[in-house]
C-alpha cells in the first residue's frame, strides 16, 4: 500500500533530476554553438578580406533618430523609456523636464521624473565635500553615484507595476554628470571600474537615450540665471561654459546622443527642439535621416581634442527589397573603446521619390543577433568602420574612417537653425555627399576597390 502511495512521488522525483540534467546538458550545448558562431564570424570576416591587397591608410592618428523602441530590456506589451536630460549649469533642464513631463501626461504616458540629487540635499555636500581628502571625497562621490544608480533602479521597478500605459522616466541630470569635473586619471574611475565592469554601463545601459541642452551661456545669455550670475556675470557665464563641455565629453559615446545647441534659438524654441527630440526617441515622429556628409582627404587629431571610438561591424542581408533599395535590413555590432559591445537590428526604407527616407533601428540580444546571421550567411555582405565622436563649438560631429575602402566621411548633425558648420582646421574635406548614393552604407559593403 505504502509502494503504490509514494510511486507518484518517486516519479516526480526522478523527473526533476532528469529535467535538471537536461537542461545541464542544452545550457553546454548552447555555449558551445555560441562559441563556434563567433569562430564562424570571424573566419567570415576573413574570408571576405582575402582578395584584399594591404594598403597604407591615408588617415594619420595622434543618431540619428530613433523610431522605435530602443530597449528590449521590459519584457511585456508596456514599455519602458529611461531618457536622461543633461546639460551644464544653466542649461534649463528643470524647465525641460516640466515641460515633457506635461506634454507626455497628455498623450497617456506614465511619467516619472527622477530630480537632481542635489534638489535632495540642496548642494550642502559639496561645502563639505571639499574640506575632505581627497580619498575622502572619492569615497563620496562613489557613493553618490551609488545612490544615483539605486534611485534609477528603483523608477525603472516602479514603471514596471505598471500595467495600462506606457512609462517614460525623465532624468533630470545623470549620473555621469557627477564625474565630469574629475580628472580622467583619477583612482576614482578605475574604483567605479571595478564596481560596474566597465565604467562605460553607466552611461550605455541605464539610458536609452542622452539629451544635452547647451548651457544658455553659450549662445543664450539673456537667459542664463545660476549661482552668482547676477553678482559675478562674467565669471559664472566662463564656468558654465567650461562646465558644459565637460559634462558633453563624459557623455560621448552613447548610442542615441542629441545634443541640442542655441544657434538661431530662443529659450521657447529650444524646449520645442527639446519636445520634438523626444517624440522622435518615442517613434511619435517619423523623420528623414539628417545629416551632412562630407567626403574626407585628410584628418589629424589633435592630442589634446577629446573623443570616443567605436567600433562597427554592418552586417547587411542581400534579398529583392534591397537589391532595389527600397528596403535594407541590417545587424550591427557596436562597441566603444571600453565599453560593452551592443547590437541592433536597422531597417531603412525609401520611398519611390527617393527623398523620404526613414531609419528604424531597436536593440537586440546576442541570441536574435546570432540566429539572424546565421539565417542570412549565405547572403550578406559585412561593412566595417571605425567612428569617432567629438564635438566642436558645441556641434555634435562623427568621422567615419573605414581601413579597408581607403576612405574617410565626416557626418554633421542637422538642425533647422544651422547655416553653416564650423569644421576644425585639423580636418580637410573635399566635397559634399549627402545625395551620392556611392557613399551609402550598403553600397560600400560591396565595393570591392577603393
Amino acid at each position: 500500500m505504502n509502494f503504490i502511495k509514494n510511486t507518484p512521488y518517486a516519479i516526480l522525483a526522478l523527473s526533476g533530476i532528469l529535467g535538471m540534467g537536461y537542461l545541464i546538458y542544452d545550457y553546454k550545448k548552447c555555449q558551445k554553438e555560441l562559441n563556434q558562431f563567433e569562430a564562424d564570424l570571424i573566419k567570415f570576416q576573413k574570408d571576405q578580406d582575402l582578395n584584399k591587397d594591404p594598403q597604407d591608410f591615408f588617415f594619420e592618428s595622434k543618431d540619428v533618430p530613433v523610431n522605435s523602441k530602443l530597449s528590449s530590456n521590459v519584457q511585456g506589451p508596456r514599455q519602458t523609456f529611461c531618457i536622461c536630460i543633461t546639460g551644464g549649469p544653466g542649461s534649463g533642464k528643470t524647465s525641460v523636464v516640466t515641460f515633457l513631463q506635461e506634454r507626455l501626461r497628455d498623450f497617456q504616458y506614465n511619467v516619472i521624473v527622477v530630480p537632481l540629487l542635489d534638489d535632495y540635499i540642496l548642494g550642502q555636500d559639496q561645502e563639505i565635500i571639499q574640506k575632505l581628502s581627497k580619498q575622502e571625497r572619492n569615497q563620496f562621490i562613489i557613493k553618490k553615484v551609488m545612490l544615483m544608480q539605486n534611485l534609477l533602479d528603483y523608477s525603472k521597478e516602479l514603471a514596471k507595476q505598471v500595467k495600462d500605459k506606457d512609462s517614460i522616466i525623465l532624468c533630470q541630470g545623470g549620473i555621469l554628470d557627477l564625474l565630469s569635473y574629475q580628472d580622467e586619471k583619477d583612482q576614482i574611475f578605475q574604483d567605479l571600474h571595478d564596481e560596474f565592469k566597465p565604467l562605460a554601463t553607466l552611461r550605455d545601459k541605464n539610458y536609452d537615450a542622452v539629451i544635452h541642452l547647451v548651457t544658455n551661456a553659450d549662445g543664450l545669455q539673456k537667459n542664463f540665471y545660476f549661482g552668482n550670475s547676477f553678482i559675478n556675470r562674467d565669471q559664472e557665464i566662463k564656468k558654465a561654459i567650461d562646465a558644459d563641455k565637460q559634462i558633453q565629453k563624459i557623455w560621448m559615446g552613447h548610442p542615441n546622443h542629441f545634443l541640442i545647441d542655441n544657434r538661431g534659438l530662443t529659450f521657447d524654441k529650444k524646449i520645442q527642439r527639446a519636445y520634438k527630440t523626444v517624440q522622435k526617441i518615442l517613434g511619435r515622429v517619423q523623420t528623414n535621416i539628417r545629416w551632412s556628409k562630407w567626403l574626407l582627404k585628410s584628418i589629424r587629431i589633435p592630442s589634446a581634442q577629446y573623443h570616443t571610438k567605436i567600433k562597427i561591424t554592418d552586417i547587411f542581408f542581400l534579398d529583392n527589397n534591397s537589391q532595389n533599395q527600397k528596403e535594407i535590413n541590417r545587424v550591427r555590432m557596436r562597441q566603444v573603446e571600453g565599453g560593452l559591445k551592443q547590437y541592433y537590428q536597422i531597417t531603412t526604407k525609401t520611398s519611390k521619390n527617393k527623398e523620404d527616407v526613414q531609419f528604424l533601428r531597436r536593440i537586440i540580444s546576442f541570441s536574435q543577433f546570432h540566429q539572424l546571421v546565421n539565417k542570412g550567411q549565405n547572403q550578406m555582405k559585412i561593412l566595417k568602420r571605425d567612428r569617432i565622436c567629438f564635438t566642436c563649438q558645441n556641434q555634435l560631429m562623427q568621422v567615419d574612417l573605414f581601413e579597408q575602402k581607403q576612405l574617410g566621411i565626416l557626418r554633421l548633425t542637422i538642425n533647422d537653425a544651422t547655416e553653416s558648420y564650423a569644421v576644425p582646421k585639423w580636418i580637410v574635406i573635399d566635397k559634399r555627399i549627402d545625395n551620392n548614393p556611392k557613399y551609402d552604407s550598403f553600397n560600400l559593403a560591396q565595393l570591392k576597390e577603393p
